[in-house]
């Protein structure tokens, strides 16, 4: 062995043997010095005080002394057994006050043999020694093959098997004589994988059986090991432990290992969400108590602003379990806090038109009566305009106040106004009408002062219901049923121009397909007696003779329209006929010319039934 101590990168000192590379954070037996190992012979540990004093502490008697021990001091005087035959004891008692945690660390792969199982397996209570005399003097056997027999009947007798580890054989039976019957430690732990790949069929079965006994025993050994993670896999894990008895010698097979190692895992990955979840879950509570008591949003910033506002918040950069959030999950508190940011002014808008309804209600209440102000002195009836009152309205408060508020205008209300009046002056003017037309009165011809006498001259009791004494509203009625009057004539002098113009049409149809039989020709003249003679005999200029009677020259007017119009088609269809006609056809026209003459001796009008079936 060539120990020596070695600093890592933190400044810790842990011990490395160049000769077998093995590593480790306690110090070896072979390093201690002679208090040391009085020290640890003795159950005496050298602690530090507060003020940099050592003292020192029996962790038996639970005695402490600021100055060496004096049993400590005997050990040291030598009247204590021979150094050299404590060696082994020593090594033994060394190697099970070494703690878990000092596993954490490993420079080097390889380790000693004992070493390596009470750095991840011992605990760190310390073993008290039932009869000191015993152990220093052990059995003494024929043979070193006796020896190891009785050493492996102690570990049958005990049922140890491979989930035991060698850690837990010196924690069992380092009180026991027989376990010191062989001095040397490496000799004992080869006989215990000796043991443990020699047991018997039965053995293995009675093993495999107990397969909640491994499961545990098995759960504990990767527990040890710091470098399994919730993300390890089984291959990994494999390498990890391949130096373990529980692994090397158990009858369980490598697909049961293997589950109970994914069970592990899967374990570790449900307890690390779960972890996650309420750090999360912690986090989210935090993040939304920041939003809605710390943090000032401003909606009409943009998404991007906002979250790069909140990241280089001090007050958000200072709360650690925030770094577990996401961008997203700092978008989604915004949301939420855009909709109550959003609901709070909804609320306070509405509280604000509840407010101002009132307000509103009243405004409009006072311009009515303003308007009523107005109808009783006269300024308003069914034919007043806006403007016609504005003059006298722009500087009341009423109309004011009113201006710009929610709900009808002013404009609006005042023609509510008109329209009311407009509405019972249509039923009194049907009312005189009706009577004017019972008494055949001609309102035309007559003027305003005979209009009102007329009236007062009737017993009607419609009549009573106005006041006669030539006011605004009679001389209104009377004006509105003369507007209706001029109206009505003018519509039934438009609908009788309408269908004059369409019987001037259906004349120039008829002519154009009669002109043989009333012998009119392309060089027929309206001016002419003859021509005229025949047309008053048509049965159409009768029927527009008898449309409108009062105006003769009208109807000549017309007649002469369609005559001419009549004379113009015809020219064109003769036109048509000429440019078509060549050299070779030139009797075309012959043919038409004959045919004219033979309808020529043709004179009489045609009668008022064949007029009838060809129109």
């Amino acid at each position: 062995m060539a120990w020596e101590s070695v600093l890592d990168e933190q400044g810790r000192t842990y011990y490395f043997d160049s000769v077998t590379q093995e590593s480790t954070w306690e110090k070896p037996a072979e390093l201690l010095t002679d208090l040391e190992r009085a020290l640890l012979t003795l159950h005496w540990k050298l602690y530090t005080a507060d003020g940099g004093q050592d003292y020192y502490y029996n962790e038996k008697t639970q005695e402490s002394t600021w100055e060496i021990p004096a049993d400590v001091q005997s050990y040291l005087n030598g009247k204590h057994l021979d150094r050299q035959s404590e060696v082994e004891p020593l090594k033994e008692k060394a190697v099970l006050e070494i703690t878990e945690g000092t596993a954490e660390f490993k420079p080097i792969e390889v380790e000693s043999i004992v070493e390596k199982e009470v750095k991840l397996e011992a605990p760190t209570v310390p073993v008290t020694l039932a009869d000191d005399s015993a152990l220093l003097n052990p059995p003494v056997y024929e043979s070193l093959e006796a020896a190891r027999a009785a050493f492996v009947n102690l570990l049958r007798a005990n049922e140890v098997d491979a989930t035991w580890s060698f850690s837990r054989v010196m924690k069992e039976f380092i009180q026991n004589p027989i376990y010191w019957a062989l001095p040397d430690a490496l000799v004992r732990k080869e006989i215990f994988e000796s043991y443990l790949s020699t047991r018997t069929k039965d053995e293995l079965l009675k093993e495999n059986k107990s397969k909640e006994k491994f499961q545990e025993a098995f759960l504990a050994v990767l527990a040890n090991y710091d470098e399994i993670k919730y993300y390890t896999r089984w291959p990994t894990a494999k390498r990890l432990i391949s130096d373990e008895p529980i692994y090397l010698h158990s009858a369980i097979s490598d697909k049961e290992k293997r589950g109970i190692f994914q069970g592990y895992v899967d374990g570790m990955r449900k307890a690390r969400e779960e972890r996650l979840a309420e750090v999360r879950k912690q986090a989210t509570s935090e993040l939304s108590e920041y939003f809605s008591s710390t943090l000032e949003l401003d909606v009409n910033d943009s998404w991007p602003t906002t979250l790069s506002h909140i990241l280089k918040d001090p007050r958000f950069r200072a709360n650690k379990n925030f770094v577990v959030l996401h961008n997203m999950d700092i978008l989604a508190m915004y949301e939420k806090s855009l909709d109550r940011i959003h609901e709070n002014l909804y609320k306070q808008i509405k509280t604000l038109q509840e407010r101002t309804y009132r307000q509103d209600r009243l405004a409009r209440d006072a311009f009515k009566e303003l308007l009523v102000e107005l109808k009783a002195k006269g300024k308003i009836n069914a034919s007043t305009l806006f403007k016609d009152i504005f003059l006298v309205i722009c500087d009341d408060d009423r109309f004011l106040d009113l201006v710009g508020r929610n709900g009808s205008t002013p404009l609006e209300l005042f023609w509510d106004m008109v329209d009311e009046e407009d509405q019972v002056l249509r039923i009194k003017k049907d009312i005189i009408n009706t009577i004017l037309l019972e008494q055949k009165f001609n309102l035309a011809g007559a003027t305003f002062e005979e209009f009102v006498a007329f009236l007062g001259t009737l017993n009607d009791v419609r009549v009573k219901e106005f006041t006669l004494d030539g006011g605004l509203e009679l001389r209104i009625i009377r004006d509105k049923i003369l507007q209706d009057l001029e109206l009505q004539r003018e519509q039934e002098i438009l609908q009788k121009k309408r269908y004059l113009s369409g019987l001037a049409e259906d004349l120039v149809s008829y002519l154009l397909k009669h002109h043989q039989i009333l012998n009119l020709s392309v060089d027929a003249k309206f001016e002419d007696e003859s021509v005229q003679a025949k047309l008053k005999e048509l049965e159409i200029y009768k029927i527009m003779l008898d449309v409108e009677t009062s105006e003769p020259e009208g109807i000549d007017a017309l007649f002469r329209g369609s005559f001419e119009k009549f004379t113009l088609y015809l020219k064109e269809e003769q036109k048509k006929i000429v440019s078509h006609s060549n050299p070779l056809d030139t009797d075309r026209l012959k043919r038409f010319e004959s045919r004219k003459r033979g309808f020529s001796e043709v004179t009489a009008a045609p009668t008022k039934k064949e007029v009838e079936l060809d129109y």
